[in-house]
């Protein structure tokens, strides 16, 4: 392995000794036996697992595809005092369309914080779904590291994808990050085709390693709905709103009644504020705008009014001042670099305002890398780290873009991520490949500063 020393940052005995303590900061309460459930699942009535998502303190939503005619309940326990403790059996009705989709979204609600939670869906015959591992979120005023994961771009072509299994693997996470491009929906033609095309996904190894262990965060990009979906005129309405449909049908995702294609939204889990744009429904090319001005408003108040130590920005397309090649005809709008003002605008209130602790989290590019925002300038100090493809083809020019300053590491390899965000303002994370190799791990800060980074050489 390849060690590029102390980039920036603490000196290295200090940080040496930050790195080895970890067992400083209050630890997560880990079940230590999974819930066993109520008897054998029924695969064929239950076709494509569970997963669960929008975790809170107090609460999650659960979901399930159902094939069966008969009515659903969910049946819930939380880990308390060394036991699996029954909480509550929940009515679980199916969603809109249910007759051809058969999805759940179902809330559990009256949940303990920071808490393990399983559960387990029976149909009114008693036949039973898989068992889902969830948890919710630590409170605010938690003083515990908190540990996600996250990859974008799943292509079938990639499938069982394995990096998925891998990162869960390496222990228990707080919640995973599908960061976009979840499905590719290019050759679907109708709902049936894009519900299969998520079936398809959702019934992987890697798919359910971690949908039935971990809440899911989700965003959408492009190919939810089709190629360049988000470029103005080259989708269709009825196309944007058959993908959108499709997306919140199998996404543990909570739809919001008044605003049903709003997918921006935040979510607190301890010291780290998850703040989820939708970098993709509304591009205004004319406007300048990558983001909505309701969208972008909402996003520069909930920067500057957290109080959390860190602010994950989940961002499905980079904003880091990308190399020409990324920078040409359309392509440049399908990113922050098409819209110069409102990208200096967001870089401005971050700066300006002070605001530590603020680190993007990117995908569509099909390579992992490690990216300060700017070459120069402000932006130089915050930083931007890509992850996936998950199962997309690769992306040479993330092997010919490190330039050891701003494009700090990159590569062009299947991969997954898992990051830990400690509340002291200390940061660590590992891209993990289908190969189960660490091919990067670096440690950082809230200021930006890259403290420590090794990767393994691309081979020659």
């Amino acid at each position: 392995m390849r060690r590029r020393d102390v980039v920036r940052g603490l000196p290295a005995l200090a940080f040496a000794a930050c790195a080895e303590d970890r067992t400083y900061a209050p630890s997560r309460v880990v079940a230590s036996a999974d819930w066993p459930g109520l008897g054998d699942a029924d695969s064929a009535l239950f076709p494509t697992g569970v997963q669960s998502g929008e975790a809170r303190f107090d609460s999650l939503l659960v979901w399930t595809q159902y094939t069966g005619e008969a009515t659903l309940e969910v049946v819930v326990v939380v880990w308390a005092d060394g036991a699996w403790v029954e909480h509550a059996t929940v009515s679980a009705p199916l969603d809109p369309d249910h007759e051809v989709a058969g999805t759940t979204h179902t809330p559990v609600t009256g949940l303990p914080p920071d808490a393990p939670v399983a559960y387990q869906f029976r149909d009114a015959d008693g036949a039973l779904s898989q068992v889902g591992h969830s948890r919710t979120a630590a409170p605010a005023e938690s003083a515990r590291t908190v540990r996600f994961g996250a990859t974008s771009c799943c292509s079938a072509q990639g499938a069982p994808f394995p990096s998925l299994v891998n990162v869960a693997a390496r222990g228990d996470l707080d919640f995973f990050v599908w960061n976009g491009d979840t499905v590719y929906q290019d050759s679907a033609d109708n709902t049936a085709q894009m519900r299969s095309i998520w079936t398809r996904n959702l019934r992987t190894e890697g798919f359910r390693a971690i949908m039935e262990r971990t809440p899911g965060v989700f965003t959408w990009d492009d190919h939810e709905v089709d190629n360049d979906w988000g470029i103005p005129g080259l989708i269709s309405p009825a196309r944007e709103q058959l993908g959108t449909d499709v997306f919140f049908e199998f996404a543990c995702v909570a739809r919001d009644p008044d605003v049903p294609a709003r997918l921006w939204r935040t979510f607190r889990f301890g010291c780290v504020e998850v703040i989820v744009l939708d970098g993709r429904s509304e591009h205004d090319i004319d406007a300048e705008e990558y983001l909505s001005e309701a969208q972008f408003a909402w996003f520069k108040d909930a920067l500057i009014t957290s109080d959390a130590t860190w602010k994950l920005v989940i961002n499905s397309v980079p904003i880091a001042q990308m190399p020409d090649a990324y920078n040409i005809q359309q392509l440049k709008y399908e990113h922050w670099n098409g819209y110069p003002a409102q990208r200096a605008e967001l870089i401005e209130h971050i700066t300006s305002n002070a605001i530590t602790g603020v680190m993007f989290l990117s995908g569509d590019f099909h390579h992992p890398g490690l990216y300060r925002v700017d070459a120069e300038g402000p932006g130089n100090a915050l930083l931007d780290f890509l992850v996936g493809p998950a199962g997309s083809s690769l992306n040479a020019l993330g092997r010919v873009i490190m330039d050891g300053e701003q494009y700090v590491w990159s590569d062009a390899a299947h991969n997954s991520a898992r990051f830990e965000l400690r509340p002291e303002g200390l940061g660590h994370v590992v891209w993990v490949t289908d190969e189960d190799i660490a091919i990067a791990e670096a440690w950082f800060d809230v200021h930006g500063t890259i403290n420590f980074l090794d990767w393994v050489p691309p081979p020659p």
